[in-house]
């Protein structure tokens, strides 16, 4: 093995690491238990629930498409947006709004946990790597020190001879 092997396996280790933790963040799922779809075709409680869930997470292009909605059908005199049936599910469309924003904090909290321990047992890996190279440095240099010394006490032993003929 040799220093530019390792640094090569460090640098393509790396380059896997970053491609993996790019891909992950992708990977945190965004809850929205929001109703869907045209607000039109909503039924009346959906649609309550849909415009608070829009209010509350600051949808304003939806929560204005479910209040007109709602009006139309004010007008219609079909159950729109007025009374307090309405209200109450205006409000448990904002508290699931509340509820899934803290679900979707705690995902991004567990996924920036996850990253964090990715980017701890890279620089550990990373760590190892570089006392490998150190040793492997070290064990070079002491194979190169002991082909010295036996040169030189080759060179002795070639004077002593030539001393003694």
């Amino acid at each position: 093995m040799t220093k530019n092997s390792l640094k090569g396996d460090m640098n393509t280790r790396l380059v896997i690491m970053f491609s993996v933790s790019v891909m992950l963040t992708g990977c945190v799922k965004h809850v929205d238990r929001s109703p869907k779809g045209d607000v039109s075709l909503l039924t009346s409680n959906e649609l309550c629930r849909a415009a608070g869930y829009a209010y509350a997470t600051g949808n304003s292009e939806r929560f204005y498409a479910a209040v007109a909605e709602g009006k139309k059908r004010d007008a219609n005199h079909t159950i729109g947006i007025t009374g307090p049936e309405c209200g109450t599910m205006s409000n448990l469309g904002a508290l699931q709004a509340q509820q899934d924003a803290q679900e979707n904090q705690l995902a991004q909290a567990r996924f920036a946990a996850g990253m964090q321990n990715l980017s701890n047992a890279l620089a550990q890996q990373q760590q190892m790597q570089i006392q490998q190279q150190a040793a492997f440095d070290a064990n070079m240099q002491a194979t190169q020190n002991n082909y010295q010394l036996q040169q030189l006490n080759n060179n002795i032993s070639q004077l002593n001879n030539n001393l003694s003929n």
